[in-house]
């Protein structure tokens, strides 16, 4: 009587190391998983960056044309005039500003269109109809130009009273203020405008 061979019993060690393709295929299925829960996301990411690249871009080449010189140079009279009726010596050669010997040149880089460039493309990257987009932007766009006037305004005055903290406020302070500024703009008209909107078209 003969003994018929067995097949060898392997065993699994629940607390072995995974396989190099086990933990790859691991990594790939969470990253799947967790791109397509966060596709709308990942898709105003992408927007966002793609409009600010190409909008800043479309900007640094007509930076100098004839509209946006126009607007520098309509900025400029605004200030001029908000001075004048304060009382200043003030005068203005195309979009410099000399006020009591301080002169100030508001070229379009001052006139914060690279900042409204961010604000357009929060409110267009985001997921929201056509007619709150464009709400958004008629409201926003003009708070943007008015905070950037206000500072006009501040620096003129600064830079014939305190150089340094002129230098202090153009260079460091208006940076973080735009940044909060265009945050709070946009993170308010997604509250008040986008979601409450929604809100109120559910059904009772």
């Amino acid at each position: 009587m003969s003994a018929e061979p067995t097949a060898p019993v392997t065993t699994t060690n629940p607390d072995a190391a995974p396989t190099p393709d086990g933990a790859l295929r691991r990594v790939l299925h969470n990253s799947i998983s967790w791109v397509s829960q966060n596709r709308d996301v990942m898709q105003f990411c992408a927007m966002f960056v793609a409009l600010t690249v190409i909008l800043n871009l479309i900007y640094s080449h007509y930076e100098q044309s004839e509209p946006m010189l126009w607007y520098s140079e309509f900025n400029a009279r605004l200030v001029e005039d908000v001075y004048a009726f304060l009382g200043l010596t003030v005068y203005r050669t195309n979009y410099t500003v000399t006020v009591n010997g301080f002169a100030m040149s508001i070229a379009p880089v001052c006139t914060a269109l690279t900042t409204m460039i961010i604000y357009f493309a929060c409110i267009v990257a985001y997921p929201a109809s056509f007619g709150k987009k464009l709400l958004g932007l008629l409201l926003g766009i003009p708070a943007l130009a008015l905070v950037n006037f206000g500072r006009l305004l501040l620096l003129g005055y600064l830079g014939y009273t305190n150089q340094r903290l002129f230098d202090l406020v153009h260079l460091y302070v208006f940076q973080v203020v735009f940044i909060v500024f265009v945050i709070v703009l946009w993170l308010t008209w997604i509250d008040k405008i986008v979601q409450d909107a929604s809100k109120d078209a559910l059904p009772a």
